[in-house]
């Protein structure tokens, strides 16, 4: 079982002026050499180190490397592990995470599914060796920071890539939230206010939000966005694009920043991707065109599959486009798609009642928020009836749907914390191109797979992200 051994930021110098930030990859191998050409997956048994270089500061004036000492007995260490090893320490060193953002558990989702393992590309005894689960594990430990001469405070102002907030130098922000969920807080905007503290943001201290929920029904948002308006807030931040597309009707001069937004263009939100041109930027969830994906990897996980319920609101553009592209991969899949437009809550029970369990059917979930509760009534109905699910997002998975495909709900809410931090330092969100989702995940959860008698095959455990068991 793999495991961290070691990890230190060192060799802290002043090169000098650099013309531009670099950053320079080194794999180190200790004790015996790797057999054959050298290539990872032949490394047994010995320790591994993958260091990372950047120049940092201002004027590239302060040269910080970090490692990760990987200790292996019996199995490989592939180059799966060696490339997210890398990733992780380019985007800490670049500043996208600073080591204290980076050292919370629930960055890799770990907090929140304990019994969660990684299942990586050759074997399922992999599972553990992670490098997500080893990485979650070494940040929960001390980081050693290595100053010289420079000190330890010189250190840490500039591996933060963005400066904390001072709520003595500075008045109380308003930060208004628009979601369409039944509870304000859930894991997009827990983990929307989480990462705003770490990042000097604390709430009642130098930041007050104002949230407000629509509790599953859309006809209240532009309402609710009416009200949040009336606070006079600094940024709106809205969970998904309905929420989004009533701020933006209620202003045009507030900052907004949004996730989960399948195509922000296409609804006019934004002019383009890399030029929003509005008072508005945010996460684009690529909800609609992950759709066809979703359905695939449905098939290949129950391959008896063969009908498929997508309940929709036909008067939302976004769901009318993830149906599109489910029709396609429908046709190509050789699956009959059940579709059932709804417009009331209570109008998707009949299509749900069709289903019989045994893996013949199965439901397939496009909403990335909780319009007209579908997500949820379809869980529950899905869990008592013993019927597969194919879900948007990780959130569902934790409590009982099988399968999930997309980004991470909590970390959705980071990522977009980070852009209303800058636009609440001065940048101007028309400045600020829409990101795309820095993780997308695919989820089993065993336990409802052996709850509704479903045998995942070992070819699909294989591939995935995690595993709930």
């Amino acid at each position: 079982m793999a495991d961290t051994t070691g990890v230190g930021f060192h060799n802290v110098q002043t090169p000098g002026p650099a013309e531009a930030p670099r950053l320079d990859s080194r794999v180190r191998w200790f004790g015996v050499p790797p057999s054959g050409n050298g290539h990872p997956d032949s490394f047994r048994g010995r320790s591994l180190l993958v260091s990372e270089r950047s120049n940092v500061g201002r004027e590239g004036a302060l040269s910080l490397t970090m490692s990760i000492r990987i200790q292996s007995s019996g199995t490989p260490v592939g180059p799966t592990r060696l490339d997210r090893a890398r990733i992780t320490l380019r985007r800490v060193l670049s500043g996208r995470i600073s080591q204290s953002f980076f050292r919370d558990r629930r960055l890799t989702g770990d907090a929140n599914y304990h019994s969660v393992r990684r299942a990586p590309d050759i074997s399922p005894e992999y599972r553990r060796t992670s490098p997500r689960c080893a990485l979650s594990k070494l940040w929960s430990r001390s980081v050693v920071w290595y100053a010289g001469a420079l000190g330890s405070a010189l250190l840490g102002a500039v591996v933060c890539a963005m400066p904390a907030v001072s709520g003595e130098a500075s008045r109380t922000l308003k930060i208004g939230i628009l979601t369409t969920a039944w509870s304000p807080w859930h894991s997009n905007t827990t983990g929307f206010r989480d990462a705003l503290e770490e990042l000097g943001y604390e709430d009642g201290r130098n930041v007050v939000f104002e949230v407000r929920a629509a509790k599953g029904d859309p006809t209240r948002l532009l309402d609710l966005a009416a009200e949040l308006i009336q606070q006079k807030p600094d940024l709106l931040y809205c969970v998904a694009a309905p929420d989004a597309l009533a701020c933006q009707k209620a202003t045009s001069t507030i900052p907004i920043v949004f996730t989960q937004v399948s195509d922000p263009v296409a609804v006019g939100l934004v002019e383009s991707l890399a030029r929003p041109g509005k008072n508005v930027t945010g996460i684009a969830s690529l909800r609609a065109e992950l759709t066809a994906k979703r359905l695939e990897l449905f098939k290949e996980a129950l391959p008896s599959l063969h009908r498929v319920l997508v309940t929709f609101d036909p008067r939302e553009p976004e769901e009318r486009e993830a149906l599109k592209f489910a029709r396609l991969a429908a046709g190509k899949l050789g699956l009959e798609l059940f579709e059932h437009p709804i417009m009331d809550r209570l109008e998707m029970e009949p299509a749900l009642a069709k289903l019989e369990a045994g893996g013949r059917d199965g439901i397939l979930i496009i909403q990335s928020g909780l319009n007209l509760n579908i997500p949820g009534r379809t869980l529950e109905v899905a869990i008592s009836n013993g019927l597969p699910t194919m879900y948007p997002s990780s959130f569902w998975t934790q409590y009982g749907a099988l399968l999930s495909y997309g980004p991470d709900q909590y970390l959705q809410g980071q990522q977009a914390a980070r852009l209303a931090h800058r636009i609440l330092t001065g940048t101007p969100a028309r400045d600020l191109p829409v990101e795309q989702p820095d993780r997308i995940e695919f989820i089993i959860n065993l336990k409802t797979a052996e709850k509704i008698g479903l045998q995942i095959p070992q070819t699909t455990l294989l591939r995935v992200d995690r595993i709930i068991e």
